[in-house]
C-alpha cells in the first residue's frame, strides 16, 4: 500500500451510492424515451422524428453501459484496497517484538 492520502470508507460508499443514484435517473430517462418513441410510432410521425427518439435511447443505453463500466471499476479498486489493507492490519497482528527484539511471526 502507497504512502499517499487516504479516503474514508464512508465517503467512498457515498460516492458508490450517489452513482448508482444517476444510474436510476437513467433508467428512468430511458424509460420515458422508449414510451414517447412508442408514442410517435403508433402516431404515425414524422420518421425523423422517431429517428431522433431512436438517437435519444442509443444515448442513454451509452450512458448506462458506460456507468455500469465505472461502477464496477469502483467497487473493484475498493475491494482490493479493503483486502490489502486487512492484510496488512492481520501481518502487523502478528508480529510480536520479544524484549531482546528479535521478531516472532505466528
Amino acid at each position: 500500500m502507497s504512502g499517499g492520502p487516504r479516503i474514508s470508507f464512508n465517503a467512498i460508499d457515498s460516492a458508490l451510492s450517489s452513482l448508482k443514484n444517476c444510474q436510476s435517473y437513467i433508467n428512468s430517462g430511458m424509460d420515458v424515451a422508449t414510451q414517447v418513441a412508442l408514442d410517435l410510432v403508433e402516431s404515425f410521425n414524422d420518421e425523423e422524428d422517431i429517428n431522433n427518439m431512436e438517437k435519444v435511447m442509443l444515448e442513454y443505453a451509452k450512458m448506462d453501459r458506460e456507468l455500469n463500466h465505472y461502477i464496477k471499476a469502483f467497487e473493484e479498486t475498493i475491494n482490493q484496497d479493503y483486502k490489502e489493507q486487512v492484510c496488512l492490519h492481520q501481518q502487523s497482528t502478528q508480529v510480536l517484538f520479544t524484549s531482546d527484539a528479535s521478531l516472532m511471526m505466528f
